[in-house]
């Protein structure tokens, strides 16, 4: 194993023992098991149901509306960016931070980071231990703003490195602020632009 394979499964280690800590941390509904000979159990379904109560991710209700309202065109000054500046931006020290639940009970998790500086909005999200796509799916990302009028823009679709790893690099415009919510989901390579399946979510935060 190489020296990028074991920064890989080392980052992957910590981000989902982070993103364990922070769900339990929030939620407060692990159930451990007293005896030291039994192991701890837990309860995926629960968590999921006090995430959705506590607002930690979206409710039924949310997703639905998110769905409706991710048809509707957004401008969000999209930036082409160079292979170099990607690089650039896969390395900068991000102010905000989120950590990505997997909102399907599975063990897939995410981290999403994001900057502004002069007008530009920059974020680099990492996703791993992902499902398994079928032929003419892919995972897309999305922000978005849950206040009143829930809004929703897709960012695209993830990119994968040689080791298999999906990331996203992105740079947009500052109207991108007010998006503090991240949505990856799966979905299928047909012309329904409404979002799909979400596997993971979470609020980037400073």
């Amino acid at each position: 194993m190489n020296f990028k394979e074991k920064q890989t499964k080392t980052a992957a280690v910590l981000l989902a023992s982070m993103l364990m800590v922070i769900i339990l941390g929030g939620i407060g509904c692990l159930k451990l098991k007293t005896s030291v000979e039994e192991t701890e159990t837990i309860d995926s379904a629960e968590i999921i149901k006090n995430a959705k109560e506590s607002g930690l991710i979206m409710s039924d209700e949310e997703v639905i509306e998110m769905a409706e309202t991710s048809k509707e065109p957004h401008e969000i000054g999209e930036v082409q960016l160079t292979p170099l500046q990607i690089e650039e931006l896969m390395g900068y020290e991000y102010e905000y931070h989120g950590a990505l639940a997997d909102v399907t009970g599975g063990k897939s998790y995410g981290m999403a980071h994001s900057n502004f500086d002069s007008g530009q909005y920059d974020l680099y999200v990492t996703i791993g231990n992902m499902p398994t796509l079928s032929d003419g799916q892919y995972f897309e990302a999305w922000l978005v703003d849950r206040g009143e009028n829930q809004r929703s823009v897709s960012l695209g679709s993830f990119e994968q490195d040689e080791l298999g790893n999906y990331y996203i690099v992105f740079r947009g415009s500052s109207v991108l602020l007010d998006y503090e919510f991240f949505v990856v989901t799966s979905e299928w390579d047909d012309e329904d632009v409404s979002a799909g399946l979400h596997v993971l979510e979470g609020v980037i935060k400073r």
